[in-house]
């Protein structure tokens, strides 16, 4: 799952983090969370990595099971008190690595909770512990979400000129933008969806006198704010859509209801390309720091 945001991490004064969202099976029957590959990253730049024991049956009196950390209370992110937490490669081989919770110290987290690691430069332990959807919303609109529109959109009034100089054939200077992106495939997925709105075809707009075609505009559904979340390019021509300016405007300055309705309706056309790319809509809705 994603890395935290350089923002987030600032916001923080945190080295690394990574966070993800608790499955049902992770709260409900294994009573775990199973560390993927950049929750070991942050981990093991505390902690080495042959010093988890290995156990076949994670119930354990064994001191060497547990390690300190500094576990996240009552919902806040910042705040946070200092637990020995029982984690184990559970298997006899393997690289599997399971952090167990444990109610008789508050530390369990439920169904589409995030779970959340990370290590602050004045602490010796790495941070972790879960927090509902809705604290997580409100720590990345003070810091992701509002440093993206910022920033991004900032570049987006360039990007979206320079589509424009593309679809009248004229010689555009080379701008260099905060994250990378090819004019031509924008071009080109405004061309592939027939110039109309993807959400509402029937969305009227001006016509462009380049194009002889209703004027549109193109956006990334998954944010190119957070491509340091991903090995691809998510400048991808499907990953690109045609939007009328109104619903451009909405998408990313309404309010969360809006922009959930809207970014399923984008969601839902792109299944099959948002699966491959390994996003669910409950990703993606964090992205634009809203819920699903």
């Amino acid at each position: 799952m994603p890395r935290m945001t350089e923002e987030q991490l600032r916001f923080l004064n945190a080295e690394a983090g990574a966070f993800s969202i608790v499955t049902e099976r992770e709260a409900n029957e294994d009573k775990c969370i199973t560390l993927d590959i950049e929750e070991k990253r942050v981990l093991t730049s505390r902690y080495q990595p042959d010093s988890f024991i290995r156990r076949g049956n994670h119930i354990s009196n064994n001191s060497d099971d547990r390690k300190i950390f500094n576990t996240i209370i009552n919902d806040d992110i910042t705040s946070h008190a200092e637990k020995e937490i029982l984690i184990v490669h559970p298997k006899s081989s393997g690289n599997e690595l399971r952090l167990y919770m444990n109610a008789s110290i508050n530390f369990t987290g439920n169904h589409n909770d995030i779970f959340i690691i990370y290590t602050a430069r004045n602490l010796s332990n790495p941070i972790i512990g879960f927090v509902s959807q809705e604290a997580w919303v409100k720590f990345t609109n003070h810091s992701d979400v509002i440093f993206i529109i910022k920033n991004e959109n900032e570049e987006d009034i360039f990007y979206q000129q320079a589509i424009f100089l593309a679809q009248a054939k004229i010689p555009n200077e080379r701008r260099m933008f905060r994250y990378e992106r090819d004019v031509s495939l924008a071009k080109d997925a405004i061309e592939r969806a027939s110039y109309r709105c993807e959400v509402n075809h029937q969305h009227q707009t001006f016509i462009s006198p380049l194009t002889n075609a209703p004027f549109m505009e193109a956006h990334h559904i998954i944010p190119l704010g957070s491509q340091h979340y991903f090995k691809f390019n998510i400048d991808h021509i499907d990953n690109i859509c045609s939007l009328c300016p109104n619903y451009h405007r909405k998408i990313h300055y309404d309010q969360s209801n809006m922009k959930r309705i809207l970014l399923r309706q984008l969601f839902d056309k792109r299944k099959n390309v948002m699966d491959k790319m390994g996003i669910n809509f409950d990703v993606l809705c964090m992205l634009y720091g809203t819920t699903s």
